[in-house]
């Protein structure tokens, strides 16, 4: 594995759009939620369902071996598994994540960078109130979670506990760490990752 990109931010930050940038360059995307999603496991299903359905992280011990075991299923995959670059969704959320990450990185010789996309806890929710608004008028169903402000709210008050924590360990490692502006435009966000993580990454 070459590279690696985790891009960081809440709920609402446009996680979304810059990875799909970023994979139009050649990324492979790995979302936490669709690699849980494919455990067959039953008891460790229903752990994962109802840590979503509260707003709060399944166990970092748990879910870490089935995501190594993904990241390894992908460079198997690989016809070259050297030059394989990896953005991840929203990964990780808390310093038992990354220090999990670091490791499995660190083993496979991946050069990173950890992308903090920053955004008010307000602005955040009112993102998310807005998508869920317009996917409702037009006949689409949001997220469950989505539909319940005491969820949502837990959920970012989860993730903004976390992120100073997170953005301090992950600076006292090797690692490059980078902060962007979520509120400029989707072009200017765009152009500040790729300008930073040129500088860190093998190109793609």
């Amino acid at each position: 594995m070459a590279n690696a990109i985790c891009l960081i931010g809440p709920q609402g930050s446009g996680k979304s759009t810059q990875i799909a940038a970023l994979e139009r360059q050649g990324f492979v995307r790995v979302t936490m939620s669709e690699v849980l999603s494919n455990v067959q496991d039953p008891a460790f299903r229903e752990t994962s369902a109802r840590c979503m359905a509260r707003g709060v992280l399944a166990p970092t011990s748990e879910v870490m071996p089935v995501l190594f075991q993904h990241l390894d299923m992908l460079r198997q995959g690989c016809q070259d598994s050297d030059g394989l670059s990896i953005v991840f969704d929203g990964m990780p959320r808390e310093v038992l994540q990354a220090r999990y990450l670091e490791e499995y990185l660190d083993s496979m010789g991946c050069r990173r960078a950890y992308v903090f996309l920053e955004l008010r806890l307000e602005v955040s929710y009112q993102r998310i109130k807005k998508r869920v608004d317009e996917m409702l008028r037009s006949g689409q169903s949001p997220r469950l979670d989505d539909l319940d402000e005491k969820v949502v709210r837990q959920r970012l008050g989860v993730y903004f506990d976390r992120l100073d924590p997170l953005r301090d360990y992950l600076r006292s490692s090797s690692a490059t760490v980078l902060t962007v502006d979520a509120d400029l435009p989707e072009a200017a966000v765009a152009s500040r990752i790729m300008e930073a993580v040129n500088d860190v990454l093998v190109p793609v």
